[in-house]
Order: C-alpha cells, then structure tokens, then sequence
C-alpha cells in the first residue's frame, strides 16, 4: 500500500534515492532542520513534491513547535496560504514582534497591530 501511494505521488515513477524516497514525515523532519527561513521558502518554490505533499508546511510546523511559538487554529485574516503565514510566524518569533521588512523600489509591505503583513 506504501508503495503504490509513493508511486502516485511521484506521477507513476517512484524515486529510487535521495531525499524524495523518504517517507513524508521523515522529509518533514529532516527539512525542519533547515537553519533559516530563507530556505524553506527556496524548498518550497523549486520542489513540486514538497509543496504538494505540504511537506514545506510540515516541518514548518515542527520548527515552530520546537520554539514553543502558538499557531492559530485558523488562517489568519489577510493571509493567502498556511505556508505563508507559518513562515511570517517563524520570523517574527526569530526577530521579534517588530522587525523591518524590506520590500525593493517598486513595492511596498506593512504590518497591521494584530503582526498580519500587507504587500
């Protein structure tokens, strides 16, 4: 059973090494170990599997479980995905509740009183 569900998440081609051939929880685990938010973000962007399997978003969680940060049993109002908001969780516990947010010459970002970021 394993297998066949391996094999359909991989589009019919299981791998037969590297760290896509780990269980989901396993890959969770071992990504939670990543050491900045910068590269979850770069996992998520270049591996369809990760974002799909929500992987990215599981070790994520196991991060900010570690850090004893609270996540909110529902998305937060303004947010667009629970990767996007788990990863804004995970900065502001790294940095504090006010930090700067550089945004580039043609865009702008704020943060309301309740710590949602508005691009």
């Amino acid at each position: 059973m394993a297998a066949h569900r391996a094999a359909t998440r991989y589009g019919g081609h299981r791998p037969s090494g590297g760290l896509l051939a780990l269980p989901p929880d396993l890959l969770a685990h071992a990504l939670s170990l990543l050491p900045s938010v910068a590269d979850f973000s770069a996992a998520a962007r270049t591996c369809r599997v990760l974002r799909s399997d929500g992987v990215v978003e599981r070790a994520v969680r196991l991060r900010l479980a570690r850090a004893r940060v609270r996540v909110p049993d529902c998305l937060p109002p303004g947010e667009v995905s629970w990767l996007a908001a788990l990863l804004w969780l995970e900065v502001r516990a790294r940095h504090g509740e006010r930090c700067v947010v550089g945004a580039g010459a043609w865009h702008s970002a704020a943060v309301d009183a309740r710590g949602v970021l508005h691009v």
